[in-house]
């Protein structure tokens, strides 16, 4: 019995102990391999996830199980995004229960550094400027959170510092952006709703990285689902401002000063567009019969140079898209999976699944 009850209490102990140090350090994160190919952070359900691409070789893909970390409290993560460094911010939209958060998170390495409380409610959307170490983080929109320049907040972060260095103010809702090497162009909408009347209800906004002066480029009536650039013309995948005429989507295409070049019609339900370096656009259709009815089923190639359309990637209702190296990244419905296609063959290489009933959005993915 003696030597029962010595044992007991030394489990006793050890359990104590491991309990004490994991509370020293509730952030731990999860458990990275040191040496991966690539880093994937989403927002999964309102919380970081990842996945590491440990291995390519001739197409054979080796992936780690998707990782979690723990919820920030009781805060929803909204939007990731790609810092200096290679930091990871995401932004605290709202709370369980309808309240709205105040809090930005800095993660990297399977570590949480930060946490920034903000003095304004919201944090929505993130544009990383990592060539100037900044990055702008769009708060909820309507005049609850005060005016700034005439404008609806957004605040400006140091990301070498993790630190807030300003505020700009923005007339509408910014809905989507893509960035060149001197400026940031912005789709906005809904100004007029928001009570800006000195401006276009849907514009086009330069906004220069260096000086933050602000320049309204053009008008548009409809609604922007996805935006690009190759430096030379902007891209806006759009579809028109009432749903149930969704199958009217179009790809239309600006110079940089905002004059439309070009409208092309392209399938039903466009949700996303990204460019590679030889200039083809990918553009997701998560929708085929009804508006958000998530049973699109490709990608449609498109020549920029050519200006016509190559073909198709074939694949579940992609909604949001990325690429990074020849490598071509897409969230199909929202989250039943990742699939990862190899741009010089257009073929599906790796599939990753979620949990039935995963949410996943805002994609991030850091070369390692």
């Amino acid at each position: 019995m003696k030597n029962f009850a010595k044992v007991i209490t030394i489990l006793l102990l050890s359990v104590l102990t491991t309990t004490a140090c994991a509370s020293k350090d509730p952030d731990q994160g999860p458990v990275l391999d040191p040496d991966p190919v690539y880093d994937i952070y989403m927002s999964i359900n309102g919380r970081l996830g990842l996945v590491q691409v440990t291995q390519i070789q001739k197409n054979n893909v080796e992936t780690s199980p998707v990782q979690m970390w723990s919820k920030e409290g009781k805060g929803n993560l909204d939007t990731v995004a790609l810092t200096s460094g290679n930091k990871i911010y995401g932004s605290l939209y709202d709370k369980v229960g309808g309240a709205s958060d105040r809090r930005l998170v800095v993660y990297k390495e399977g570590k949480k550094l930060k946490e920034i409380s903000l003095d304004k409610k919201g944090p929505q959307l993130i544009i990383p400027d990592t060539v100037h170490n900044k990055a702008y983080v769009l708060l909820m929109f309507g005049r609850g959170n005060g005016i700034v320049d005439g404008g609806l907040p957004v605040k400006v972060f140091d990301t070498n510092e993790d630190k807030e260095i300003g505020e700009i103010g923005i007339k509408g809702a910014l809905d989507k952006y893509t960035l060149t090497d001197q400026s940031i162009y912005a789709a906005v909408v809904k100004a007029r709703d928001l009570g800006f009347t000195d401006v276009p209800d849907n514009y086009i906004l330069q906004i220069d990285r260096t000086s933050g002066v602000q320049k309204i480029l053009t008008s548009f009536d409809y609604a922007p689902k996805g935006m690009a650039t190759d430096g030379s013309y902007i891209y806006i995948v759009n579809m028109p401002l009432y749903a149930e005429n969704f199958k009217e989507s179009t790809l239309s295409i600006y110079d940089l000063k905002g004059k439309l070049v070009k409208d092309v019609s392209v399938d039903p339900g466009v949700r996303d567009i990204v460019l590679d370096e030889k200039g083809y656009a990918y553009i997701a259709h998560s929708d085929k019969d009804a508006y958000d009815d998530r049973a699109g089923d490709h990608i449609t190639v498109y020549d920029t140079k050519q200006r016509k359309i190559m073909g198709k990637i074939d694949t579940l209702a992609p909604t949001e898209l990325a690429i990074v190296d020849h490598y071509l990244f897409a969230i199909n419905n929202w989250g039943i999976s990742l699939s990862m296609f190899d741009l010089s063959t257009r073929k599906l290489i790796k599939t990753i699944p979620f949990d039935e009933g995963s949410f996943v959005s805002s994609l991030q993915i850091i070369k390692r």
